[in-house]
C-alpha cells in the first residue's frame, strides 16, 4: 500500500507504513478519494445517458416527459424525443441527426426523402434491430419520428429493413476460415463447414436463434400509447 502524501513530509518525521504519520495521512486518503468517486456517482446519475429509476423521472420532469409504462431505455429515447422536438429545427439535417441520436444508429443508416405527396415524407430504410432492442412497435417508432417533424407533416412508406439473405455455396479455404472466430466456428455444423456457409448471420435460424437473420418488424400484442 502506498500512500503519496507521507512523501511530502520532511526527512524529520518517519514514514514507515507501521507508524501514525503514515496511517493518519492514509486514513484522509482514503477520505479524499471517497468524495472524489461520490461526486463522480452524482454526475453520472443525472447523466441521461446512464440515468436510471426515480432520476431518469426526474430527468423526464424538467423537459416535461412523462413515462408512463415505458422502462428506463424506451423512457430515455422519449426524453430525447422530447428534447429533440424543442430544438430541431425541422430541416433534412436536423431531423436525420435527432433520429441518429435517439436510436444510436451510425451516419447514413437513416435516409429522410420527400415523397411526392404535399406534407410527407418517407423514411427509405431504418435499422430495425435498434426498433427491436428498445422494445418499441413499428406504430410507436413511426409516432416518435414523425413528433421531430415540421407541424402537418407526416411519415408515409417507412420500410423497416431486416436482414434475411440466402446463403451462397463455395468452397471453403484456409483464409476463409482463419478468419472466423472461436463462436462463429462453434454454431457451424460439420455439413456447412463441408459444404461452404458464407455467413452464419444469412440464413434460416437455428432453435436458439443465435443465427440467420429476420424479415421485418413483427408487432406484438403488447402495443400501448406512447406519453407524448
Amino acid at each position: 500500500m502506498y500512500n503519496e502524501n507521507i512523501e511530502l513530509l520532511p526527512d524529520a518525521y518517519y514514514k514507515g507504513e507501521n507508524g501514525n504519520n503514515f496511517k493518519l495521512l492514509r486514513l484522509n486518503e482514503l477520505a479524499a478519494e471517497g468524495f472524489v468517486d461520490d461526486a463522480n456517482a452524482v454526475d453520472d446519475s443525472i447523466d441521461l445517458e446512464t440515468a436510471t429509476g426515480k432520476t431518469l423521472d426526474l430527468l423526464g420532469n424538467t423537459v416535461g416527459q412523462l413515462r408512463g409504462k415505458l422502462d428506463d431505455d424506451q423512457f430515455r429515447v422519449l426524453i430525447q424525443n422530447r428534447i429533440g422536438r424543442n430544438v430541431c429545427q425541422g430541416d433534412y439535417n436536423s431531423v436525420i441527426k435527432l433520429i441518429t441520436q435517439m436510436l444510436e444508429l451510425k451516419a447514413g443508416e437513416v435516409v429522410l426523402r420527400d415523397s411526392g405527396e404535399p406534407c410527407r415524407v418517407t423514411i427509405d430504410t431504418i435499422p430495425l434491430e435498434r426498433l427491436a432492442e428498445k422494445g418499441f412497435t413499428a406504430e410507436q417508432a413511426v409516432v416518435i419520428i414523425e413528433q421531430l417533424l415540421p407541424i402537418c407533416v407526416c411519415l408515409t412508406d417507412v420500410e423497416f429493413e431486416g436482414t434475411f439473405e440466402f446463403i451462397e455455396d463455395y468452397e471453403i479455404t484456409y483464409e476463409m476460415l482463419e478468419n472466423q472466430t472461436y463462436s462463429d466456428m462453434e454454431v457451424l455444423t460439420y455439413e456447412e463447414l463441408e459444404n461452404g456457409k458464407k455467413d452464419i448471420n444469412a440464413g434460416f435460424s437455428d432453435e436458439e436463434q443465435t443465427i440467420g437473420g429476420y424479415f421485418g418488424f413483427i408487432n406484438d400484442t403488447s402495443d400501448y400509447d406512447l406519453p407524448l
